[in-house]
């Protein structure tokens, strides 16, 4: 079922970077003796490469948006930027030339009046079922006018060639996930989006990799995002495959 056409795109959820190179073969439709011949060779898209990030120059956050996380997300996110440093990653702070929380703001907006007119018979009908806090979002759509949406829809058009053009001297962009740790549903508020580093990429056609980098009470736990060009998955895959070796998470999300 389409929400938006205009962001929409796969997202698997996996416990590990093996996983998600092993989900990501099936997607591109490898058949099952060429994946059987990566798994025992430990060869392609499988095969760990520490030395992946020699060279390699990464972008990581300024000093205006680091003002945005909490302490647990800045000591989890600084902890892996050495690591990266110390396989040989070149580390230069990127300042975003449109603010990250603009470009969520924007992702949603377009996101929500394609979601609601292109299921509107449903989100309109009271006799459908459907979580009130989606129906909520839905009809923040229906309050948006086609010409406004078209005025959104140019804006984004015009913000990835700025950001592609400012984005041109890195190999990859290095943010924490969110702005805090994760949070129990009992703490989930609603009203706010958590995707102030997450929805920007999508928004800018960028592919991301999201790692787990450190756990905190209750298994909830903070991360780390890897983000390159669209097209360069297999690429993040194994950036995210070789940095998850190095930080030497063993613990696994209950999926």
């Amino acid at each position: 079922m389409t929400l938006s056409q205009t962001f929409d795109t796969p997202g698997p959820i996996t416990r590990s970077a093996a996983d998600l190179a092993l989900m990501f073969l099936v997607m591109l439709g490898l058949n099952g003796p060429h994946i059987e011949t990566d798994i025992s060779h430990d060869s392609g898209l499988l095969r760990v490469e520490m030395e992946i990030f020699k060279g390699l120059k990464l972008g990581v956050l300024d000093d205006e948006e680091r003002l945005f996380c909490t302490a647990d997300v800045l000591a989890s996110y600084d902890s892996p930027l050495k690591i990266l440093s110390a396989l040989g990653a070149y580390l230069k702070v990127s300042k975003s030339p449109i603010a990250y929380d603009e470009m969520a703001d924007l992702n949603g907006a377009i996101t929500m009046y394609e979601g609601y007119h292109n299921h509107r018979n449903y989100h309109d009908d009271p006799n459908k079922i459907m979580d009130p806090n989606v129906k909520k979002r839905m009809f923040r759509g229906r309050a948006l006018l086609a010409q406004s949406h078209a005025e959104r829809i140019e804006k984004w058009q015009g913000d990835q060639a700025v950001f592609q053009a400012a984005f041109s001297g890195f190999d990859a962009l290095i943010t924490p996930t969110l702005l805090q740790p994760a949070i129990t549903l009992s703490d989930e508020d609603e009203d706010k989006s958590p995707g102030h580093f997450t929805r920007p990429f999508n928004n800018i056609d960028m592919c991301a990799l999201s790692l787990s980098t450190a756990y905190f009470a209750e298994d909830l736990t903070t991360g780390i995002q890897i983000v390159l060009p669209a097209g360069q998955e297999g690429f993040a895959i194994k950036m995210g495959s070789a940095l998850e070796a190095a930080l030497g998470i063993s613990v696994r999300p209950k999926l």
